[in-house]
């Protein structure tokens, strides 16, 4: 019996893809992610004809995808036409040694892709006040110790992004895209909600950057509408190198995050619509506009907020200390009282530091 052969929509190619709007051949299926990651940029008004761009590349697949269709949007396109969009891009990468973070692994496979395109690379290696963070972070908080998988996680990611706007701001980009998609956007948004903090839902769905976690430094999500199949299918297709993602390298079991991610793969396998259908309700809710940051994770924290007390130099030049009181959202109360409160405290005053000079440096 013969084999049917599907052809592409678009082209009437042999279809490689059978994606949303049809099947579709590698070519016309490249394009189609090209032209979501484009429009997503131009409609949300991402960026601006011009703009200082940074790029926060972890050198995992969808950090890699992003820089190859940065890189191919500000190229010329197919028909020879001068691409319309114009940027200056710096890629951003932390390469400090942590349980989720290798110093050489991801930066051997940015470099090339960085490299094809002509786009600058900064690490924070180079950065004195990085390494200071980190050293910090090293004194106060022994990886090992930290029992929960989730927490260890999140700890990582809370230092990561605060570096990494840093870095932004050091080179002069008041813009980072990240390497969040639609798949990871859903997974934030259903671990928001079993972790207490729904308050930040609305801003987790935007592509653009609401919150202002990070003072002047906004945070966009340039493949908000790109799904992880779409960017894995992609990424072997035009052949980029990547490192694995770190949840792949734990149990299914192994944290909230493991648990969600599983829940929507299991989801999807049985409705296609999931993830549209998440993100669709969650951006129907109101963007609150009052509300203040979690001094921990710097997530917008609404009523539901607890205020601690801890100690943290009055500036850099005087060894004295003073009181303060930070404010935290539900899941770093329950992350506070997974650590003992001599570690919690010193990681959180260190985090407190280096929020006060990233603050600084937006006033000068």
């Amino acid at each position: 019996m013969a084999t049917k052969t599907h052809h592409c929509a678009k082209c009437q190619q042999r279809a490689t893809v059978y994606d949303v709007g049809g099947s579709k051949c590698d070519s016309c299926f490249q394009q189609a992610i090209i032209h979501n990651f484009k429009t997503t940029i131009s409609r949300k008004g991402l960026a601006q004809f011009g703009d200082n761009v940074g790029v926060a590349a972890s050198g995992g697949y969808s950090s890699q995808a992003l820089i190859d269709l940065l890189g191919r949007s500000l190229s010329e396109r197919e028909d020879g036409k001068t691409s319309r969009m114009k940027m200056q891009v710096t890629i951003f990468h932390i390469d400090c040694e942590s349980p989720f973070l290798s110093s050489n692994a991801g930066i051997e496979v940015i470099q090339p892709l960085a490299a094809k395109y002509s786009f600058r690379v900064c690490t924070a290696k180079a950065s004195h006040s990085c390494q200071q963070l980190w050293k910090q972070v090293g004194e106060c908080l022994a990886w090992k110790d930290v029992k929960d998988i989730g927490d260890l996680e999140e700890l990582s990611r809370i230092v990561v992004y605060r570096m990494v706007a840093f870095l932004a701001k050091s080179q002069g980009c008041k813009i980072v895209f990240d390497g969040l998609n639609a798949s990871s956007i859903c997974r934030n948004i259903l671990t928001s909600i079993s972790s207490g903090n729904g308050f930040a839902i609305p801003f987790e769905v935007s592509p653009a950057d609401m919150s202002r976690r990070f003072f002047d430094i906004s945070i966009h999500h340039p493949q908000h509408d790109i799904t992880d199949r779409q960017l894995i299918r992609y990424v072997w297709m035009r052949q980029i190198g990547f490192i694995a993602p770190n949840l792949t390298l734990l149990g299914p079991t192994s944290s909230v995050d493991s648990l969600t991610v599983s829940f929507l793969k299991d989801l999807e396998e049985q409705h296609r619509s999931t993830i549209p259908n998440i993100l669709k309700t969650s951006s129907r809710i109101v963007v609150p506009l009052q509300f203040s940051h979690c001094s921990l994770c710097r997530v917008p924290v609404g009523s539901n907020g607890k205020f601690v007390s801890t100690c943290t130099k009055v500036s850099e030049k005087n060894d004295n200390e003073e009181q303060v009181h930070a404010l935290l959202c539900k899941a770093c109360q329950h992350r506070q009282g997974r650590m003992s409160m001599e570690t919690f405290q010193s990681f959180l005053t260190s985090l407190m530091v280096f929020d006060k000079a990233l603050q600084s440096q937006d006033n000068e």
